[in-house]
């Protein structure tokens, strides 16, 4: 009888610690019950639901868990938010929990009115390997009106007021880097507008008149390409690819699991890997909405993750501007990018950020560049117009690694 009383009295003292670690830590979280989180294990800690989350805010680098309900309950502490996936055992469930200090992004640069363009270089290299357009230098883009400031917001667009003769290659067009150059963080972009245009027969990859990109690169593919966003029109889905130019060297980075496992897309192998978002997440369906905001948070060596946020569905950290926001409460990404084994983490690697339209792509089509040359009148609506565009890193992380340095241009 004293063994019992003893046993019971032990499991009061666990109950009423474990209780009260819940109560007062202010531990915050968001549950998936029923999805599990794959790999990314710290550890497991015994534990009841109620416990996981202050263990993992005790943790400096669990940002989730997943509890399971064997052995009287298992807390698994992660050090990412993903990928969910929907886990066999019932009763299982995964929660991303409120970011403690060594997790919190900060702030580290914002581009906006009115000196967003202090911060960029305008890239003038052309040719037939970026389609069919003429990249305007610094001088010309503002004495075009190719770039500038309406009501506060940034403007970034085209020429569309110039028949192009036969003896000239391309229609003007603004291309601007990011004179920073980046190695990981959040990066958050804010847009009311995004570039549209006219369309071509069998519009598509290789042959859309309208080819508006936000990626990150380096000179010549040295340290990669990843595409925030790369559109082409008719379609009405924002796409991000990243783009591996030595697969001896990175690895496939193909697509060696089922995408909507994990995120909320569809994805194809293009030179490494596409994947594409939800319909209405780009071109006249992103307009007509009043525009949104593309996110995406880079952890180097782990992943990259992409949301494409319609107004007037924006989590409310971004929509109130939170100097600290938590892409662990964001939900289901629309693309989802892992390193490791099968793609190299330096596959990209401290790129400067890029804003432009392109047009064609290559190679460039007689149709297309016929499309382009004529009725400058219809690229009157192809434009960015930006609120902001935001980089967030964590204490630790090497995001900002330094600055590009202009040679030649």
């Amino acid at each position: 009888m004293s063994i019992f009383k003893s046993v019971l009295f032990f499991q009061l003292v666990l109950y009423f610690i474990s209780t009260a670690l819940a109560q007062n830590s202010s531990c915050s979280y968001k549950e998936f019950p029923g999805y599990g989180i794959d790999g990314s294990d710290i550890g497991g800690v015994p534990g009841r639901t109620t416990d996981c989350c202050a263990l993992c805010q005790k943790n400096p680098y669990c940002v989730a868990y997943t509890w399971e309900p064997y052995e009287g309950g298992m807390c698994w502490l992660k050090n990412d938010t993903g990928p969910l996936s929907k886990d066999a055992i019932s009763g299982t469930l995964s929660a991303f929990v409120s970011p403690g200090p060594k997790q919190t992004y900060s702030l580290i640069k914002k581009y906006a009115a009115p000196n967003f363009f202090d911060d960029w270089w305008f890239d003038t290299r052309s040719g037939k390997s970026f389609g069919f357009a003429s990249n305007a230098d610094n001088k010309t883009a503002w004495d075009k009106g190719l770039v500038g400031y309406q009501n506060g917001k940034v403007y970034i667009g085209v020429d569309h007021t110039t028949t192009i003769p036969n003896n000239t290659w391309g229609r003007l067009s603004a291309r601007i880097s990011s004179l920073q150059l980046y190695n990981a963080g959040l990066f958050i972009l804010s847009l009311d507008h995004l570039p549209v245009g006219p369309y071509a027969n069998g519009s598509g990859w290789h042959s859309s008149p309208v080819w508006p990109m936000f990626m990150m690169t380096g000179d010549q593919g040295s340290n990669g390409e990843f595409d925030f966003y790369a559109g082409f029109n008719p379609s009405s889905v924002a796409n991000s690819v990243i783009h591996n130019y030595d697969e001896a060297l990175y690895g496939t980075c193909g697509l060696p699991w089922d995408p909507k496992k994990y995120a909320n897309i569809s994805g194809w192998n293009y030179n490494g890997l596409m994947q594409s978002g939800p319909h209405g997440t780009a071109d006249v369906s992103f307009n007509k909405a009043g525009g949104g905001v593309y996110a995406a948070q880079w952890v180097h060596g782990s992943f990259i993750k992409v949301w494409y946020f319609l107004k007037p569905n924006i989590p409310a950290d971004i929509l109130n501007e939170s100097p600290n926001p938590n892409p662990g409460t964001w939900g289901t990404p629309n693309g989802y990018y892992v390193f490791g084994k099968d793609c190299n983490p330096e596959v990209v690697n401290n790129d400067y950020l890029v804003l432009y339209t392109a047009f064609c792509n290559a190679p460039v089509t007689q149709e297309c560049q016929d499309i382009v040359r004529n009725n400058p009148s219809n690229f009157q609506d192809t434009y960015f117009l930006i609120d902001y565009l935001k980089v967030f890193c964590r204490p630790g992380e090497n995001c900002w690694s330094g600055n590009y340095t202009l040679s030649g241009q």
